[in-house]
This record gives structure tokens, C-alpha cells and sequence, in this order.
């Protein structure tokens, strides 16, 4: 399993986006809040492109709660996958309360597939599998892990569209309704992500290194805007994390950071983990001057001794960046 992201974080999040805790809406064992969003007040998108998958299938996956979306006035869309270029590739569609799977060939125009039952008021996992090839664009829409709708364009994609690289609660309701809508445990994957699940795990306090200008108190309060700074190579940060309460099958521990690069001093980072006094490095990677971006590392197994995640495993586990040139 590949695992190219996950967020249950605002700071991840421009536009119109808050976060709550009405229990109904999410599941509090696993993260601290959702995100909630509005009809028509720009919706949000991540601040940057996600990490590409290595194939041509890109699968999305969160969990959401919408306040009366089984309106049959309901008409608009949801959510809007797009390519590293802005090229719509599908779109979640709403018709009278129903729901499709649309999807785009040129990068700007759409198809609708078929509406068919409706997204009731209640908690929902949606999964979206999207591929783009050389010729066509295929997306398929899951809802409590069954296939809902599909779509192809096929012949009309000459090359020019890019795998997924973001998406974009666009919220837009036709008939200009206020409507909340609640996303929570997002996750990005290269392979199939029905019945996937998401805990976030925070920083509590400060772990063995302490080489960064800032608090954890900063990297945990999701303002992007705060943070910590280096300004010298080989310079390690890390912090101890939240307790783990999720199930006892861990597929893979996922080591994401929010970066920006100054004008002077170190232009690549890597995350790493600590654990029983040890460091282990994940990989070097670039950070752009333009813009801040994600830095995320995967790791499969307890990288101590090569075994299965267990969830004693994480109780003592740090998570870290380093600073390099």
C-alpha cells in the first residue's frame, strides 16, 4: 500500500474553511475536529499539489457529513479533482438531491454520468479512484465502499492531462442555499482505499532533538502562517505525539511536514522517526523557494526491526524533520 497523503489539518487548507467538533459529524477517537465548509463561499483546496502516485490511479478517500444535501433542490457539486496544471479531470456531481460521477477529457469541460439515489444527512466515506492515460480518463465514485457511478472519456485526452495532484471542495450549490458540509480523514493513495481510516496524530511536546527556532506549540496550533525555522544544515527537530487510539491494524505510519524554503540557507528536508533513541531518516527532498509545499514520507513497516506496525510500537515513537542543503 502507498500511501501519498493524509490530513485532518486546516493549516493544509486555503480558502473558506473552519473546523468543528459536533460529535455527530466525525468520529472524535480518531481525529480532533473536521473541516466544514459552505455552499458558495469558495470552498477550499489544499495549499499544495499532493505527492504523485508512481501509476497512472490516483484513489481519494474522506468522510462526510452534509447538513440537508437530500434536498431535492439540491443542485451543484461537491468535489473537483484536478491535474498539477489546474485540468479538471472529475467532479462529484448533485442533481435534485442525487449524485454522479462526472469527468472531463479536455481538462476544461465536463460529462455527466448518471444521477442515481441521494447523499443523505448522515456520515458517509466516499471513495473516488481516478486514472488518466494517454487516452482516456476513467473515474469511479464509491459511497460506504459500493460502487456508486462511473465515467470515461475516452479518445479525447491526446496526452496532454496529468495524473491527480489536488482536489477542491468547490461547494457550489445552485440554488445558492446555505449548506454545511463536514470532511474529515483525508487520505490520498496509490491503491485502493475503501474501508481506509485516518488518525491524526499531533505534536504534544518536544522530543530529543531541539536544533529549530519555535514550540511545538506553533507546528500543533494548525496556523500555517506559525511554525518553526533552521537556517543550517543537519539541523533535526522532533516531537512526541499524541496517543495512538485507533484499531490494531496499522497499515503504515505517514511522516507529512508543511515547508517553506528562505531566500538563504538549506533547500531540502527530510522527515524522519525516533524511536528507543534511534533516528530514522526517510528521504531527502526539495523544498520550493515559490511556495510552501508538503514534504511526506511512508513508512510500511516499524522501520526498528522491519515488523508489522503495532500500536504498542507507537507509544514511544517521535516524529522529526531535518534541514539540509
Amino acid at each position: 500500500m502507498a500511501y501519498l497523503f493524509a490530513s485532518n489539518n486546516t493549516a493544509h487548507w486555503s480558502g473558506a474553511v473552519t473546523s468543528g467538533t459536533s460529535a455527530a459529524y466525525y468520529d472524535s477517537t480518531r481525529v480532533p475536529y473536521y473541516l466544514e465548509m459552505t455552499d458558495d463561499a469558495g470552498g477550499a483546496s489544499l495549499k499544495s499539489l499532493h505527492p504523485a502516485s508512481s501509476t497512472t490511479t490516483t484513489w481519494y478517500h474522506f468522510r462526510y457529513y452534509g447538513s440537508s444535501t437530500s434536498g431535492a433542490s439540491e443542485d451543484g457539486y461537491l468535489c473537483t479533482i484536478k491535474d498539477a496544471d489546474g485540468n479538471y479531470l472529475c467532479r462529484v456531481e448533485l442533481n435534485n438531491g442525487a449524485v454522479t460521477m462526472s469527468v472531463s477529457g479536455n481538462g476544461t469541460s465536463f460529462t455527466n454520468g448518471t444521477y442515481s439515489g441521494t447523499l443523505s444527512t448522515s456520515l458517509t466515506e466516499f471513495d473516488i479512484k481516478v486514472t488518466v492515460t494517454g487516452t482516456d480518463v476513467d473515474a469511479e465514485l464509491y459511497i460506504n465502499q459500493v460502487l456508486h457511478a462511473s465515467g470515461t472519456m475516452n479518445a479525447t485526452n491526446t496526452g496532454s492531462l496529468g495524473i491527480g495532484r489536488t482536489i477542491v471542495f468547490d461547494l457550489v450549490d445552485a440554488t445558492a442555499s446555505v449548506q454545511k458540509h463536514r470532511i474529515s480523514e483525508f487520505l490520498v493513495s496509490e491503491d485502493d482505499t475503501r474501508n481506509a481510516r485516518v488518525n491524526l496524530l499531533q505534536g504534544t511536546g518536544a522530543g530529543a532533538h531541539t536544533d529549530w527556532t519555535g514550540t511545538v506549540a506553533e507546528l500543533s496550533d494548525n496556523d500555517s502562517s506559525t511554525g518553526m525555522t533552521s537556517d543550517a544544515n543537519g539541523n533535526r527537530e522532533s516531537i512526541v505525539i499524541d496517543t495512538y487510539s485507533g484499531g490494531s491494524t496499522i497499515d503504515a505510519v505517514l511522516g507529512i511536514a508543511y515547508v517553506a524554503k528562505g531566500s538563504a540557507g538549506p533547500a531540502n528536508g527530510q522527515v524522519f522517526l525516533r524511536k528507543s533513541s534511534t533516528d530514522y531518516d526517510g528521504s531527502s527532498q526539495a523544498v520550493d523557494l515559490t511556495s510552501p509545499g508538503f514534504v511526506v514520507e511512508e513508512w510500511t513497516v516499524d522501520p526498528s526491526d522491519s515488523s508489522s506496525w503495532a500500536s504498542s510500537d507507537l507509544a514511544s515513537l517521535e516524529v522529526g524533520f531535518e534541514s539540509l542543503t
